[in-house]
């Protein structure tokens, strides 16, 4: 729903703020582990096996740059080119798996080439982050929900 605004503030948090959030609460890993989900409810759905993608998904720690590179070379290779050459959802499906893995990646490399070094706003944009959560509750409280009436007044 925020997914957007929390990627945004987590991106731009140090290197040092952003190791004191968990992986639960890692908005970019969150969007990793969707993107798989959709995939591979998405291969249950046209009923395609997705062993090969499963192992190397789980065999792959998404924290560490290289494990992570390892597999979007794998999907790069050989699961769109060659597993999935004739699906073209499944390879859309891929293809935003790797785009959510490359925004990882990209931050994770960050992090190896600036080290711990913190921002003035640092305080600032975690706390931000950090309330997001609380922001999204109240802001779904506050959405009308029901059928549409005269065009323009929920029920």
């Amino acid at each position: 729903k925020l997914l957007g605004l929390e990627r945004m503030l987590f991106k731009v948090l140090s290197s040092s703020k952003r190791s004191e959030i968990d992986d639960d609460s890692n908005p970019l890993i969150k969007q990793v582990k969707t993107a798989y989900d959709n995939f591979s409810k998405g291969a249950t759905y046209y009923d395609t096996s997705f062993d090969e993608v499963k192992a190397s998904y789980e065999s792959t720690h998404l924290k560490d740059l290289k494990s992570l590179e390892a597999f979007m070379e794998d999907v790069t290779s050989n699961f769109i080119p060659k597993i999935y050459q004739k699906e073209a959802y499944l390879k859309d499906m891929l293809v935003k798996l790797y785009a959510a893995c490359l925004e990882l990646a990209e931050v994770l490399e960050n992090d190896e080439h600036t080290g711990q070094e913190s921002y003035i706003e640092d305080e600032a944009t975690y706390a931000a982050f950090r309330r997001v959560p609380k922001f999204t509750k109240h802001l779904e409280n506050t959405l009308q929900t029901g059928p549409i009436v005269h065009g323009l007044i929920r029920k």
